[in-house]
Order: C-alpha cells, then sequence, then structure tokens
C-alpha cells in the first residue's frame, strides 16, 4: 500500500469537484507519494503537535480537515501565517505528505454538519435538504439541552447565542459546521429552521440575525473534529493492516 493509493481513496469518496471556488482542498504537500505507507495521522488541523506525533509515529501521510497552504504561492501564505515556513520544512525532512478534506467533504452526502449530528445521536431526525452542507434534524430540543449534549460527547464548552429562553423547545434545528454563511443561515430560518448551530459569527451578523430574528447557538470551531473520528474510522475498516492514528487538538483559547 503506497501513500498515493490511500490518497486516491479518499479523493475517490470526496472528489476535489466539491470543494468551494475559493478553498484549496487536496494535497498540500506532496513528498514521495509512491512510497509505501508507514502509517496515517488524522487531525483537524496541521500544526506543531500533530507534525511531532507523525515524526513520532513514522506516519508519512497527514490527513487534516482545514488545508495547511490556504494560498496559490507558499510566500503568500508564509507571510501570512510565518509558522508555517518551520513546519513545511520539517515535513519535507521526514517525507510526509498532506492531504486537506475541507469543502469537499463538507459538500458529501454525510458531511462535517452531518457528522456533528450522527455524534449526538441525532443521525435518526436528519431531514432532506437540496443541499448537503445543512444538516437539518427535526426534533425536540432546548438550547440547554444541546449545550448539555455538546460539552458531554464532544468535549466544547464555549458558547453564545441569542435565543432569549434556553429552556424553549425547537422542533426544527440545522447545524452549519464551522463558519456557516449568514446568507444560507437566515434562508434556513425564512424555510421554517427554528435554531441555527454554527460557529464563528462577526459582530454584524449578530445585529442581522437580531433584525431579522434569526436564532443562533455559536458552538466552538473545534467541533469540526468529528472529521477527525470519521475519517480515521472509514480509514481503519478499509484499510485494516495500516496504523491510523487520531490527534485530537485543544481549543487554542479560554474564555475568561
Amino acid at each position: 500500500m503506497t501513500v498515493s493509493q490511500i490518497v486516491s481513496f479518499l479523493l475517490e469518496k470526496y472528489p476535489l469537484e466539491w470543494q468551494e471556488p475559493w478553498d484549496y482542498s487536496g494535497l498540500s504537500v506532496k513528498t514521495k507519494l509512491n512510497s509505501s505507507l508507514k502509517g496515517v495521522v488524522v487531525a483537524i488541523d496541521l500544526n506543531s503537535q500533530v507534525v511531532q506525533k507523525a515524526i513520532e509515529l513514522q506516519a508519512n501521510l497527514i490527513v487534516v480537515h482545514h488545508p495547511f497552504k490556504f494560498a496559490k504561492l507558499w510566500s503568500d501564505d508564509f507571510e501570512l501565517a510565518p509558522y508555517k515556513i518551520k513546519i513545511l520544512s520539517k515535513l519535507r525532512r521526514y517525507g510526509i505528505s498532506v492531504l486537506s478534506l475541507h469543502t469537499n467533504y463538507d459538500n458529501s452526502s454525510q458531511s462535517t454538519s452531518f457528522q456533528i449530528a450522527r455524534y449526538l445521536d441525532l443521525q435518526n431526525y436528519v431531514l432532506k435538504y437540496q443541499q448537503n452542507y445543512p444538516c437539518l434534524i427535526s426534533t425536540s430540543l432546548s438550547v440547554n439541552e444541546i449545550i448539555d449534549a455538546l460539552s458531554k460527547k464532544l468535549n466544547l464548552h464555549s458558547f453564545r447565542t441569542n435565543a432569549g429562553n434556553y429552556t424553549q423547545k425547537y422542533s426544527k434545528i440545522a447545524f452549519l459546521a464551522g463558519s456557516g454563511s449568514s446568507s444560507l443561515a437566515r434562508q434556513l430560518s425564512e424555510e421554517g429552521i427554528e435554531l441555527i448551530i454554527t460557529s464563528d459569527i462577526k459582530w454584524s451578523d449578530w445585529i442581522m440575525f437580531q433584525e431579522h430574528n434569526v436564532k443562533i447557538l455559536e458552538i466552538p470551531h473545534l467541533v469540526e473534529q468529528v472529521f477527525v473520528g470519521d475519517i480515521s474510522e472509514q480509514l481503519q475498516t478499509k484499510f485494516k493492516n495500516i496504523k491510523i492514528n487520531a490527534v485530537y487538538l485543544e481549543q487554542p483559547y479560554r474564555n475568561i
């Protein structure tokens, strides 16, 4: 089994044609793709911790959700995020390739948003929708109940909401994994979704949501670590003799 074969397997499941026009999914770093696969590390992001884990485990493929390279030229990426210079040097030195499955994964039938619902045991309440990215569910849950589930099952602890009543039950809820589009959130609200769950909301969007009476529960972007569990499970099931290592990151900030 080669690095290239694993990459091909994942890109067949999540074709690059599915990614958004602005995205940089795919191989961020190509290093000895035809070499034998020694092991795979799966993480939400590529940082020093993840690289060090791959080196310790002698893994030569890292699969991440968020693209490590997020510009056409490395020079542009290095200007915005200088820490990547050292990481890229290590990747090349140790012969480690990096594959990102970002919006091509988000836009799949069992997307990041769906995985959040699955990890909360809500997969049986999922509604069909015209797009794969949002995951709509029909159930009866309050903000307090959702926060409790997210805290216990996904170890998330930082939340914000514009919902006035935390015990009010909502029957139609949408998960928009990561930084969900504010226009999509408003559209879903107009279509009858009573509560939108997403991350990284800007001040101007909070104002817009207030004016349009769009109920929001903002949760940490780290919720997308459901990707790590899903991809690790898929690879372990398909390739039983391959060493698959899931690396879970901690939230890089604290609310004080």
